[in-house]
């Protein structure tokens, strides 16, 4: 859906997009399903003229029920979005696609080394292209 509004950087961008969209909707759910649940419960258990708020020590499972249940509703949302992450990891680390250029990076205090493979697509051979603060990649 994102991928409407911007342009993707890179070929698994709508992947993190979608994955950042599926978590905000049901982080949206439970915040209004909570919210929701609170007003009501605020407007329907005030305080009444001449009735005693009772005490409730919350050891019963008729009591402990009511946090109980949401919480394994929240543990399920958490295990799909887990499984939604591992797909996401699964296309963009796992499946790589086949390596165009072989090129060494030396990060040095001042300056960047980069090492190209050259035309043998081999490291440390002669045909070896070695420039300083200068990466140039074949397209």
């Amino acid at each position: 859906m994102i991928e409407y509004f911007i342009d993707s950087a890179s070929s698994f961008s709508g992947d993190i997009d979608n994955l950042f969209f599926v978590i905000t909707l049901i982080i949206g759910f439970w915040f209004f399903l909570v919210f929701g649940a609170l007003v009501y419960f605020i407007l329907k258990f005030r305080r009444k003229d001449g009735l005693k708020a009772q005490y409730i020590t919350g050891e019963k499972h008729s009591e402990t029920k009511w946090t109980h249940y949401p919480h394994y509703a929240v543990i399920a949302m958490d295990v799909f979005i887990i499984a939604a992450n591992i797909l996401v990891w699964v296309n963009i680390k796992q499946t790589l696609p086949p390596k165009d250029n072989l090129i060494r990076v030396i990060g040095q205090q001042w300056s960047w080394s980069f090492v190209d493979a050259g035309q043998d697509g081999v490291l440390d051979t002669a045909d070896d292209i070695t420039t300083v603060n200068d990466l140039h990649v074949k397209v």
